[in-house]
């Protein structure tokens, strides 16, 4: 039995590889990052919230901010969210 493959990539996309037309969400989000702003980002699953905060992240590099990127996916308690951050 031949199964079709699935064209669309599964992984988390390094920052270098092409990500598709989020120049004016990239500007958006460093700007809330830079003046200390809560942003919530939603969507269903594999749609880019990780790789587009990974690039604000890139993008507001240099400009004084310390940045931080901590998975919490699968953390069940508060000791596990203080492991996270301390090994973060």
């Amino acid at each position: 039995m031949n199964y079709l493959r699935n064209p669309f990539s599964l992984k988390e996309l390094s920052i270098e590889e092409p990500f598709c037309d989020r120049e004016e969400e990239i500007k958006e989000l460093g700007s809330h990052a830079l003046n200390f702003a809560n942003v919530v980002l939603y969507s269903p699953r594999r749609y880019g919230k990780t790789s587009l905060v990974k690039r604000v992240q890139k993008a507001i590099q240099g400009e004084g901010i310390i940045t931080i990127y901590v998975d919490f996916f699968g953390v069940e308690n508060l000791d596990a969210v203080a492991n996270k951050f301390a090994s973060a």
